[in-house]
């Protein structure tokens, strides 16, 4: 009887809840609530009941919210909090399912790496938590749900597999074709109504709804496609992501070749009409890494990558300057006719990132060594008015916003994991005999590299669910080979 019970328990709650979400879906100005609940529910039901596909669910989830949160503004003028809870889905998805493979990923053994992230993560948010700061509880939960949630992807990674991967690889395949047609209809005839009627409803409390409002009202004359996504950036190291991973499924002969090519070409296609340069540099840099490590072994030490990292700082300091001296003649000389390339010449906020290293030593000398929590920077909950924050937080360099936000333990902690991340996956390689999982360790060491160098151009962005994720696939292949031999050894 009791087993009979618990059985009957799981249908009949599921039941009660498509009925509520479907009863509020009808009831008038309740629709948006009864959108975003149907579509939580088929989320959690698809992500859930095959946890190796999380990371597939997740990107169709974090696609989908994007599209959801402009949608409901057609539904007429939205309050914050439904816009934001559309936007939290993907994240409670990710947390829940975390959970779930939580003692899988015990029995499976961490590698330290995994564990060090944890450790990360745990320092991250107690000190995002309490913070003395001051800042409203919606600049942490915020910071929370764009800087901490992500680093669970890695251990989505660790578990993904084979039968993952593929789904995974495919699946990204047709959200950045997608994306990119959408981006291509914004390059051409600037923002869709679409668009235009979410700038009108959120542009008070969302960044780039608020750019695409004072574009619309001649405020702005630049407008950057940023296709479904929150912005041209964010966009763009997704197609960077989606050309790796469809990358390493073919290196492990899950796809076919014509998969990364075409991957290759979304991402070309996009990054250039999306008219940002750091995600170009993750691509360009992945690329130019890989081509170097594949061609000089000596250069396959976690060592020599720290040192090539820790050097894109001062490289990115005394380079700046250089470049902002001279800048502005040679803009003027060669790209003044061109709005495309004079876009991509801007200087912006070069001078910020070129006191980088000053900013650096200030942090250390106000001993600010145990860091302000994430929510320190009010740009998190969209306070666009009412911003929190001195001129660190403007640095756009991920070393100085880990020393702001995380102080000295956030820094070493970070600094460890990705050194133990590297010595495994090195390890790994010099161990293989498949040189299909060498390639594969070859294009993730890569990307890693890649999106550490563009940190120092645009601060802790490059920390994304996918630069999480395919990390942790780093970790699964050094770690668990296994789980990738059926296809990569025939």
């Amino acid at each position: 009887m009791k087993r009979l019970c618990l059985s009957l328990c799981l249908p009949l709650a599921s039941f009660a809840a498509v009925s509520l979400v479907c009863t509020l879906a009808i009831v008038p100005g309740a629709a948006p609530l009864g959108m975003i609940g149907l579509w939580s529910l088929l989320l959690f039901a698809l992500g859930l009941n095959d946890i190796a596909r999380l990371g597939t669910v997740f990107a169709i989830a974090d696609t989908t919210s994007h599209v959801l949160k402009r949608l409901i503004f057609l539904l007429g003028d939205q309050p914050a909090q439904i816009y934001f809870s559309s936007i939290a889905v993907p994240t409670l998805l990710l947390v829940s399912g975390t959970a779930v493979i939580g003692r899988k990923l015990l029995r499976l053994k961490i590698p330290k790496s995994g564990m060090l992230l944890a450790a990360l993560l745990c320092w991250n948010l107690l000190v995002t938590i309490w913070s003395p700061h001051g800042i409203d509880w919606h600049a942490r939960a915020a910071a929370i749900h764009q800087q901490l949630a992500p680093m669970l992807m890695f251990f989505c990674g660790l578990l993904i597999g084979s039968r993952g991967l593929t789904s995974l690889a495919k699946t990204l395949l047709a959200v950045s074709g997608t994306s990119v047609v959408y981006g291509v209809i914004q390059f051409a005839g600037g923002p869709t109504l679409f668009d235009i009627r979410w700038a009108q409803g959120a542009h008070a409390y969302s960044i780039q709804a608020n750019k695409v409002y004072a574009y619309v009202n001649g405020a702005n004359p630049e407008f950057r496609p940023f296709s479904l996504y929150a912005d041209p950036l964010t966009w763009g190291l997704l197609l960077v992501a989606a050309f790796v991973l469809s990358q390493v499924a073919c290196e492990t002969s899950l796809t076919p070749a014509w998969y990364a090519r075409t991957a290759l070409l979304f991402a070309t296609v996009g990054l250039f009409i999306g008219l940002t340069r750091t995600p170009w540099l993750v691509l360009i840099g992945t690329v130019g890494a890989f081509w170097a490590l594949s061609r000089v072994p000596h250069l396959r030490r976690a060592s020599v990558l720290l040192l090539i990292a820790g050097a894109g700082f001062w490289a990115v300091v005394t380079g700046g300057r250089y470049v902002l001296n001279r800048w502005f003649g040679w803009e003027r000389a060669l790209w003044a006719n061109n709005p495309i390339a004079t876009r991509y010449a801007t200087v912006g906020t070069l001078s910020a990132r070129v006191g980088a290293a000053d900013t650096f030593i200030r942090l250390l000398y106000e001993e600010r060594y145990f860091g302000a929590g994430l929510g320190y920077n009010s740009y998190y909950a969209g306070r666009l008015g009412d911003f929190h924050g001195d001129e660190a937080s403007d640095s756009h360099n991920f070393v100085v916003e880990l020393l702001l936000y995380l102080g000295v333990p956030g820094l070493l902690l970070f600094c460890s994991f990705y050194w133990r991340w590297l010595k495994e996956v090195f390890e790994a390689l010099d161990s293989s005999r498949d040189s299909r999982i060498r390639r594969c360790l070859l294009w993730l060491i890569s990307f890693s590299l890649g999106s550490i160098l563009s940190g120092y151009l645009n601060g802790m962005t490059f920390m994304s669910h996918w630069f999480f994720l395919i990390l942790g696939i780093g970790a699964s292949l050094a770690s668990f080979p296994y789980r990738f031999a059926c296809k990569a050894t025939q």
